[in-house]
């Protein structure tokens, strides 16, 4: 027996990639990198909350241990 689903996944990704098109028209491969990263950092979802703790930790400088002799 088949199931009716209440949520359609595909369609959903299908509808959000028609309103980036729609958002993103015109403008250039950076400036879309610029307007995701200016919505990360600005965004208090989930997302970009994970996105900016790990943007975090990857500039975080590097201490080596020292060497046990």
């Amino acid at each position: 027996m088949n199931k009716k689903k209440d949520f359609d996944c595909v369609a959903m990704k299908d509808q959000i990639q028609q309103e980036l098109l729609a958002e993103w028209q015109g403008m250039s491969d950076e400036e879309i990198a610029r307007r995701i990263r200016t919505d990360l950092q600005e965004s208090q979802s989930p997302l970009a909350k994970w996105w900016r703790a790990r943007s975090t930790e990857q500039k975080a400088p590097v201490v080596e241990a020292a060497a046990v002799h």
